[in-house]
């Protein structure tokens, strides 16, 4: 068992890739030079670059792919969000929020919206057919970090992470804060949604990793073992396994029946992990960094 390096594109953006998210055939990745590259997602495939989208004058922080595959989100730190279509590959919406109101930004389920977290302590949600903004929740008094998007028994949830190491998760559908954790001791870098049960994974600069139950308000699991920053910390698609990363730059893997140890470790030969994501199927796991490079494992 364990991690094999199946390919890698080197300099794949021209500085250092941000983030990345793998769906429905696609591998996509946002880069601090303003670029969004998509790449053949087809599992076991070489990471092929199929399209470069450039709309943004700064560097991308977020990337995110429609529950249908139809259409790709990105966000940057100009606080524009735009919506590319992928069969084209043009634009087909750009949303201008104000300053400080856009950081990384996820689809909802419906896909009929999206929802931006901010540095004002607020989740955003905009109308994806005329770009307004429909509503904000207030979730904290400072810069909320990272943000995931779930479903569970046909209700949608959102979890967000803030500088000052609280984990929140939101009622979608109601547009209000369900409950809040404080369990890190520094700044939430990432945070991911179960798509199996009512959990919610976090990374912290704190070097840790924590596994929550939302609905019971319970701490389920302390993931440690990482050196630094943890940058990244994602659900597979079946709600079965988390992946971490960080600045050390190791990436574990962990088995959601025993947590007490990860699965395995993978030093990932880069200065910094700062994402990283599962194949639809949980077979395969992308990474990015700061040394520009796309990394393709298979988990065996």
């Amino acid at each position: 068992m364990g991690f094999a390096v199946h390919s890698k594109a080197e300099n794949a953006h021209e500085d250092e890739i941000w983030t990345c998210c793998w769906s429905r055939g696609f591998l996509v990745t946002g880069s601090v030079d303003g670029m969004v590259n998509v790449w053949d997602g087809t599992p076991h495939a070489q990471p092929t670059k199929v399209q470069a989208l450039k709309k943004h004058n700064l560097g991308v922080v977020s990337v995110d792919v429609s529950p249908t595959g139809k259409h790709i989100l990105s966000a940057s730190l100009d606080s524009c969000l735009v919506i590319w279509d992928t069969t084209t590959f043009h634009p087909i919406s750009k949303i201008s929020a104000q300053a400080c109101q856009s950081w990384q930004a996820r689809y909802s389920p419906s896909e009929e919206c999206v929802a931006t977290c901010s540095h004002l302590g607020k989740v955003n949600i905009y109308s994806v057919k005329d770009a307004n903004k429909i509503a904000d929740i207030e979730c904290t008094d400072c810069f909320l970090m990272c943000l995931s998007m779930g479903s569970v028994s046909d209700q949608n949830y959102l979890a967000c992470g803030d500088e000052k190491g609280r984990v929140h998760v939101l009622d979608y559908d109601a547009s209000k804060v369900v409950t809040s954790f404080s369990s890190h001791s520094g700044p939430v870098r990432a945070v991911s949604l179960s798509s199996a049960a009512s959990l919610v994974v976090s990374g912290s600069e704190d070097k840790r990793a924590f596994l929550h139950d939302y609905r019971s308000n319970k701490l389920v699991a302390k993931l440690t073992g990482h050196r630094s920053w943890v940058t990244a910390a994602k659900f597979d698609k079946q709600g079965q396994t988390i992946a971490t990363a960080g600045v050390d730059p190791m990436i574990k893997r962990w088995d959601m029946r025993m947590l007490s140890a990860p699965k395995d470790s993978l030093d990932a030969k880069t200065s910094c992990v700062w994402d990283l994501d599962f194949d639809p199927e949980g077979k395969m796991l992308a990474s990015i960094g700061e040394d520009k490079s796309l990394r393709i494992f298979e988990l065996l």
